[in-house]
């Protein structure tokens, strides 16, 4: 780890239990950053437009008593791919050892304190237009140090993250109790979905850096893979999948942007857990955690499966599911949750089914109280593949989000008929696919093998 001196500038390297006490920074980039390069020539950091902040943060330092501090911008060599990697997978306990972590607000121009000058209000409305809450990277640095004091632009005190925590908690919908102490238990206890939540409203340069910007707040380390993009993402579920029993994991929703042929039990983006805080794991001390993986095509996993025809479930949406297969989650106040199910054909293979724009919450608090109403009650070993085999088209069933289905004003339909060899034809199925063109023309069916591809316009209104 580099650090460096307060005292000579100077930029001092330490190993395992050698590493002195030091102040780390959090901030947002910008242009004119000093980098490693950089600091090698003390004559080209003074001119870079970054060097100021680095200054107050070693001026703050020196006051409180620190004799070296971290910032990340020259601290580290981001030329070596295997120096960046290894700063990754290191940064949550970097921030999280550190004595004091200033966060500098550099689009925030304020005198004194906001606590003892503005009321709630106020302060909600100086602190959410700083960009610092908006960043993936910025979410480990506000929750893993022990303190945390806010910076003006002008390096003017404007709280600690105590004093700051239900303006914060507004903010970033973090409740106050991971704010107002630092604790990594604590922090571990708050749920998968939950903890996936926090992130869902933040934006990174990179497409990777949304996963490994969450490593240190799930305790995993994995190697990096720039050039990967949203897999990144994938790779971050699954690494969780080998550690946790979480199944909150499996409790967010879709999202009008999500890709089509999307069929996985993960999900596409942290977007997709803006609803996450509503998922816990299930609290069933009479059930030992089931065991589940992923394979190399998709999750295999022990569910509970209930037909909706058996049960009393109104208001669907759009159409029952043949199967509900009951997670090890609940909503916060207890419910059992459940994901929708269809069978595929093949044996004890299943698929999510994109009708519901959120997971289901049951009517029962546990699968004890489920059973004792004489319902077909069946455990299934089941697998869900992360794959469509086949599938050249870009699929995506019709679904209802808000009051309307948000297909454009105009959209291309597909039309699957089944024929019964009774000269009577029944509609089976109708999925959107996307418009080629607004101004395509109306075509005329066109038979293959037993089934009818009929396209045309659409009006959404």
């Amino acid at each position: 780890m580099r650090l460096i001196n307060t005292s000579t500038l100077s930029l001092d390297e330490f190993y395992g239990d050698d590493i002195p006490r030091y102040a780390i920074v959090s901030h947002t980039w910008s242009a004119g950053e000093v980098t490693f390069q950089d600091w090698r020539d003390p004559r080209v950091a003074r001119e870079r437009k970054g060097f100021q902040k680095i200054e107050l943060a070693r001026a703050q330092a020196l006051l409180d008593g620190l004799d070296y501090l971290w910032i990340d911008t020259c601290c580290i060599n981001k030329e070596s791919s295997a120096e960046l990697s290894e700063a990754i997978n290191s940064m949550f306990a970097w921030y999280e050892h550190s004595v004091k972590c200033y966060a500098y607000l550099s689009d925030i121009e304020f005198s004194g304190e906001l606590a003892n000058n503005c009321s709630e209000s106020d302060q909600h409305q100086t602190l959410s237009r700083s960009r610092w809450f908006t960043r993936g990277w910025t979410l480990q640095e506000l929750l893993a140090p022990r303190e945390v004091l806010f910076f003006s632009k002008e390096w003017s005190l404007l709280g600690n993250r105590r004093s700051l925590a239900d303006v914060i908690q507004r903010i970033t919908n973090i409740d106050c109790q991971y704010l107002h102490r630092r604790s990594k238990k604590l922090l571990s206890s708050a749920s998968v979905s939950e903890r996936m939540s926090w992130l869902s409203c933040r934006k990174t340069t990179r497409a990777e850096d949304m996963a490994y910007c969450m490593l240190g707040i799930f305790d995993i380390n994995m190697p990096l893979l720039y050039g990967e993009g949203a897999k990144a993402f994938t790779r971050l579920q699954e690494e969780i999948l080998k550690t946790s029993t979480d199944q909150s994991l499996f409790c967010w929703s879709w999202t009008e942007n999500d890709p089509g042929s999307w069929v996985s039990m993960l999900a596409p983006s942290p977007r997709n857990f803006r609803n996450g805080q509503e998922y816990q794991p299930a609290n069933d001390a009479t059930s030992r955690p089931v065991p589940y993986s992923m394979t190399n095509f998709g999750l295999s996993i022990q569910l509970t499966l209930i037909r909706p025809a058996d049960i009393r479930i109104s208001n669907f949406g759009f159409r029952p599911p043949q199967y509900i297969g009951v997670l090890a989650a609940s909503t916060k106040n207890g419910y059992l949750i459940g994901v929708p199910l269809e069978e595929t054909g093949v044996t004890d293979t299943y698929r999510v089914i994109r009708d519901f724009p959120r997971p289901i919450a049951l009517q029962w608090t546990s699968l004890r109280a489920l059973r004792a109403e004489n319902l077909k009650v069946e455990v299934h070993n089941v697998f869900v593949p992360s794959k469509s085999p086949g599938r050249d088209l870009d699929v995506v069933q019709v679904k209802p989000y808000d009051s309307s289905f948000h297909l454009g004003e105009y959209a291309i339909m597909l039309l699957l008929i089944n024929s019964k060899g009774s000269g009577v034809e029944i509609f089976t199925r109708i999925e959107a696919i996307p418009r080629f063109h607004y101004d395509e023309e109306v075509q005329a069916p066109k038979k293959l093998d037993k089934q009818y591809l009929a396209f045309g316009h659409v009006s959404s209104h």
